[in-house]
């Protein structure tokens, strides 16, 4: 979530709230356009946002946010908007008059010109996060994941906005990896791989830069999850949710013939445990079969604590809210037994004035065996199992 003031959090929640949209369009040669509420179509901005294509609870996404929108008064001698930069920001105003405001920035995003369309004065169009920017070649080389994603931003045009020492401490993130231009043929690519190993997933933060957002959760001295909001009953709109909770407790991977597991038996108590099963990784393909049971374990270590409960919910809506989040919905139409539900955000669609959408969504599973997933007395067994993406 982004980091906001306390009289934000606080009008945020509130029925009624008072706000305004303020940015820039910059063309590609430079020329600059102000973005304001006077020339923004009522019910035309929105951000729709995905851990991955599927919106699923899962490593590896690398899905750009789409920003959809439609200016007024541009008129037929106006310039294209192809490649064109959008940078906007969201105020919040005090209570008590419009001299004051929280802003919360919106993101960065380029302009798609395939989806540009005019009526009349009119011009709609949709632009992307600098995610696209990562369909480019890769090259044959042997590095720490580390040095291998700086030098893809490089190439890119893309600041990294993470240290070594941040990147390193994610799951794995020390590993020294090949990669096989066969296999791993855009930088896209590699940022998918590396986020399937390190448990986490590309995003571009509001600054324009790359980061990744570990699948994690912070936890209380009882192992509740802690949410960075809480959406009570007032503010919402609609829900449906789950009558489970879900978690992810191993790893599969089928690699040369071999099926290989993670090594830790972990179990979990009144809620459903998970077994994804991921696809062979070409970052692992210099390894041996031990070592890659290593990688399994350390990422499902990482990831079993994350506890969710599916849930789908329209509210008023809170543009500080990142996929990722977790947040606790809590009143109104929630089951009386537990009061309440808590799931991440994995995916969303926040619109300026409109209701905003967010849904946790675990992986679709199938039952398994536990014969077909034990296969050593060390690995993990389970009722559910998650086929591969």
């Amino acid at each position: 979530m982004y980091s906001v003031t306390e009289r934000y959090s606080e009008n945020i929640a509130k029925n009624v709230t008072f706000t305004a949209i303020s940015g820039t369009i910059t063309m590609t040669d430079g020329t600059t356009l102000e973005i304001s509420d006077r020339n923004i179509r009522e019910g035309s901005l929105s951000i729709n946002s995905k851990i991955n294509s599927n919106g699923e609870f899962r490593a590896g996404g690398v899905c750009a946010d789409e920003l959809s929108m439609s200016l007024l008064n541009y008129g037929d001698g106006a310039q294209s908007l192809d490649g064109a930069e959008v940078v906007l920001e969201f105020r919040l105003y005090a209570v008590g008059g419009f001299s004051e405001y929280d802003s919360v920035p919106l993101g960065i995003f380029v302009v798609d010109g395939s989806t540009i369309k005019r009526q009349a004065d009119t011009v709609s169009f949709k632009a992307y996060d600098r995610l696209v920017l990562f369909d480019r070649s890769t090259w044959e080389m042997t590095n720490t994941l580390y040095n291998l994603i700086s030098a893809a931003c490089g190439s890119c045009g893309v600041p990294f906005g993470m240290s070594q020492a941040e990147f390193e401490a994610l799951p794995n993130g020390g590993l020294t990896v090949p990669v096989d231009t066969s296999r791993v043929q855009t930088q896209r690519d590699l940022l998918m791989y590396a986020g399937v190993l390190t448990n986490s997933f590309a995003k571009i933060n509001r600054a324009g830069e790359l980061v990744f957002v570990q699948l994690t959760c912070t936890q209380d001295d009882h192992g509740m999850v802690v949410p960075v909001r809480e959406l009570q009953g007032n503010i919402r709109f609609s829900t449906e949710f789950s009558d489970s909770t879900a978690r992810v407790t191993a790893f599969i991977m089928n690699r040369n013939g071999v099926r290989l597991t993670s090594r830790n038996r972990i179990t979990s108590s009144g809620s459903d445990c998970l077994t994804l099963e991921w696809t062979e990784n070409p970052l692992l393909s210099g390894m041996k079969d031990s070592d890659v049971r290593d990688v399994l374990t350390t990422a499902v270590s990482a990831i079993y604590r994350c506890i969710n409960r599916a849930y789908k919910a329209e509210f008023s809506g809170d543009p500080a809210l990142d996929i990722g989040d977790y947040v606790r919905l809590r009143g109104g139409q929630i089951d009386t037994k537990r009061g309440y539900g808590t799931g991440m955000i994995t995916s969303q669609t926040w619109r300026y004035r409109g209701k905003h959408t967010i849904q946790c969504s675990m992986p679709t599973t199938v039952a398994a065996s536990a014969a077909a997933v034990a296969l050593s007395d060390d690995e993990d067994v389970t009722d559910r199992v998650q086929p591969k993406s």
